[in-house]
Order: C-alpha cells, then structure tokens, then sequence
C-alpha cells in the first residue's frame, strides 16, 4: 500500500480553477471542512468521475477528478431562494452533457413550505446551462432519487417524501423526463414504497417493499405485494440480470429470507436473486456487528467482469464508526469483505457506491468530528482484490480486509486476513447452526483449512478475535 505526505493547502488554489496535470493535487490533500459529503457519483467510459457534494451554506460543490483521484476542475452552484440537492448525474450521449436530477426546498416560516423536483444541465466542463424546477405539493423533502433511461434517452425518474417533524406524507413521485431536462409528466403513488427501476417485457416495474408495473409510456398500471423481505426508503436496489433473473440488494427487513446462525446484536445486508415474481432463488450477505443498520442510497453495483458489490452502514445517528464492503462473484459467492472501524475522532457515513470501469469499486459519503458539527467529504477507491487503489479522509489501517477462495471446493478453504494483529480462530457451521469444525491461532496472511471431511452442503464460517467476530460468509462443499 502507498503512503501519501500530508499536505495543507489553500482553498483558493481550486476555486473555479481548472488546473494544468502538473498543478493537480490528490483528492487527500484537500482537508477543508467547508465542504461536506457526497451526494452523487458518474464514472465515464475514460473513468474520469464527476462528483456532487451536499449543500453547505447553499453551494453545491461539483468536482471532476481523474481515475487516479487527481482534482481536473471544481464548480460551485449557488441558489439564494432555496436549499439544493443534486442527487443523481445521468451522461447524455446524443447531446454530450448531463442531466442532474435533484431537488430544492424554499422554507419561509414554520408553515410555509415549498418543496421542488429540480433538473439541471450540465455541460463537460461544469457549467451548469439550465436548470427546471417543478413544485411539489409534499409534507416533507425529496429523497432518494432513483432512475432509468430509455434507448431513446427518455429518464424514467422517482423520488421519495421524507416527511417533516410528525407530518406523515408516505408519497412517492414517479417523473417522466426527456433528455433535454424537462419533466413532461408527474405520477403521485400513496402505496408501500419502491426503490430501483428495471426494464421488463411490457414496461417497466419499480422494486422493492411494493413491485409496480408500468407500461412504456411511463404509466402506472398494477402492483404487486408486499415483499417483506425487501426493505423498504432507500436501503434496496435491483438489477435485472437476465430475462427471470433480478439481483437485488437490501438491509434485512425481515425474518424471511434471513442468514442462518446469525448472532446477537448482527445486522445483515443481503443479497438475493428472485425471479419475476419475487421468489427468492438464491441469496447471501455480509454482516456488520450492531444490532442497527443503513445502506446507501447506491447499495450495490456490478463492475465490467460480472463482479457484484454491497455496502453498509452503522447509522451515525447512533455513533457511526464502521462501514462495510463486500464482494461476490456473479453466482454470489463471496470473495472477500472489508470492514472498517475508527473508533475515536470521526464518524462516517457511507452515501453510496460505484463499480468502476477497471472492475474496482468506490466508497463515497462524509465523515463527522465527534466535537464538533463539521463535516468532510471522502472517497476510497479498492481495485478488483480489495486493495486500495486511492483514498481521503480515511486511515487505511483501520480496514480489516477478509477473503476466503475457493468457493464452492472439495475441502481446502483458503483465509486471506488483513489487519488484524493477534490471533483469530476460524468456525464453520452446518445450516442446523451445529458448530462442525473449529482451528485456533490463525495470523494475518493466508491461512489452508483442511474440510475435506464435511459432507457435502453449505456452510456458514466465522472469524473470531476472543468473543468478537470479525468476518464470516457462506462456503459450499462440492
């Protein structure tokens, strides 16, 4: 792993400044607490990525960074009248700029309220071009925007109503938009809620706690459910996979589809594959150590080589300090798992995740001071074995990286366990929860565990230090 010299700079120096290759400095360097996590990421083809920060005293911060991390331009957009959040970047080929979808709140009193739908179009270099707002007659602000685009490029966009104070508005907005930023029609659903977007053979249907189906202009036309298995607000995420064949991503909502064993005080991000009618066909997850769990608005992403990753969150409503991240294979087998914990100064969001062209992933979100309300954005990028490619605001040695290969096998499994210092001791289970196989004193490296004894099946391990698990995942004897 690289280590990077720590160095200060003035804010200045990238005010609306597009820097030469040489004046360019790593996104570690900038620790100005002005600015705050971020809301949005776009990866292009060239892996270039174009960032979107959380308001801060009403300015949006909008970055362009190269694949390796380095600053290439910075924007800032300010609007007087209201607070504005840019939530999603979707690239317009055909017209070569962006369209950012997001929303605008303008609060003038206790009981005066005025919540907007916002588009916006954006140029390569920036600059915003125009923007569209569209009045929302909602008891709360808008979240969790998700969206589609149509072969022609049409965008096919949600968003959910987070009610204010005890005002209870479970509304959901369904826009139609066309590629040139204008929302031609608005859909208003009072039903249990849906998160991700999909195409299928007659439309279009919406995932999630609720399944609704659309037809191809947009229009709603039946649902289905519930799906107690799926959470619901903005902790799910599918993806279709083939043509009865749908990944999708969700913090565990339920007892049903749930891990076996799983222990006390464990919170699971799970991973399922369903067919059309949402019948679990195959699942796994990874699991964090507190009993209270979130995941990001980007909960899971596919890279290039079929490679599918999760993420997590201990919410810092309660005291963050740990997220997770975890990688499968497209048959959900997983290959590895990082976990991160900083127990002390910071407190951390995980705001999303994005697989990148190179088969990598990147973590975003913003990381709180314990004393204070200050607030910074950060970014890690892993490449394809876990390892850190690039990283802000973030001390790499907290990450307890944990990969287990191969799987499924005839017997030899393979620990690979990274930050750790001390012993670990390894347990696998069968799916009756009977502990079947126990090796103490395992040490950071690579560690050949002999099962070629167990009968054939699934299996659940863990990883322990003392009475604390540090990993576990599922393993399949062949």
């Amino acid at each position: 792993m690289k280590s990077y010299p720590l160095v200060f700079i003035s804010f200045i120096l990238i005010f609306f400044t597009v820097p030469s290759q040489a004046q360019q400095k790593v996104e570690w360097e900038f620790l100005d607490t002005t600015y705050s996590n971020y809301l949005a990421m776009y990866e292009a083809p060239d892996g270039e990525l174009i960032t979107t920060s959380q308001p801060r005293s009403k300015k949006v911060y909008i970055r362009n960074y190269t694949k390796d991390g380095f600053l290439i331009a910075e924007n800032i957009y300010t609007n007087d009248s209201m607070n504005v959040e840019m939530h999603r970047i979707v690239w317009v080929p055909s017209k070569n700029y962006y369209v950012i979808l997001g929303s605008g709140s303008y609060i003038r009193s206790s009981i005066e309220r005025k919540r907007y739908f916002m588009t916006f179009i954006m140029d390569k270099y920036l600059n915003i071009l125009s923007s569209n707002s569209y009045h929302q007659d909602v008891l709360g602000h808008l979240y969790n925007i998700n969206y589609f685009v149509t072969a022609n490029e049409a965008i096919f966009a949600l968003a959910h109503v987070y009610s204010d104070g005890n005002n209870m508005d479970n509304k959901q907005l369904f826009f139609k938009i066309d590629n040139l930023g204008k929302v031609l029609t608005t859909q208003v659903d009072l039903g249990l809620e849906c998160n991700s977007i999909i195409k299928n053979e007659n439309g279009y249907q919406c995932i999630g706690e609720n399944m609704k189906f659309f037809d191809e202009d947009f229009k709603l036309v039946s649902e289905a459910g519930p799906f107690f298995f799926i959470s619901p607000y903005n902790s799910s995420k599918a993806i279709r996979l083939g043509s009865d064949k749908i990944l999708v991503g969700t913090k565990q909502s339920s007892d049903l589809g749930l891990p076996p064993n799983l222990g006390t005080n464990k919170s699971v991000s799970m991973l399922y594959y369903v067919d059309n009618s949402m019948n679990i066909v195959k699942r796994n997850w990874i699991e964090t150590d507190y009993p209270s769990l979130m995941l990001a608005g980007g909960v899971i992403d596919i890279s290039p080589d079929s490679s599918i990753y999760i993420g997590n969150y201990h919410s810092p409503i309660f005291g963050a300090i740990s997220f997770g991240l975890g990688k499968f294979d497209i048959n959900l087998e997983k290959q590895w798992q990082i976990k991160f914990e900083a127990p002390g100064q910071y407190r951390y969001t995980l705001w999303g995740l994005e697989a990148t062209n190179d088969n990598g992933v990147i973590l975003y979100g913003g990381r709180w001071a314990w004393a204070s309300s200050d607030l910074t954005s950060y970014i890690v990028k892993f490449n394809s074995e876990g390892n850190i490619s690039w990283i802000n605001n973030i001390d790499p040695k907290h990450l307890t990286t944990i990969k287990t290969f191969p799987n499924p096998s005839s017997g030899p499994l393979i620990l690979d366990i990274k930050g750790i210092t001390g012993k670990a001791d390894v347990r696998v289970y069968d799916m009756l929860g009977r502990n079947v196989y126990v090796q103490d004193g395992i040490t950071e490296g690579e560690t050949t565990i002999d099962l070629s004894g167990l009968t054939a099946g699934t299996y659940i391990y863990k990883i322990y230090q003392g009475s604390k698990e540090i990993g576990s995942g599922q393993w399949v004897k062949i």
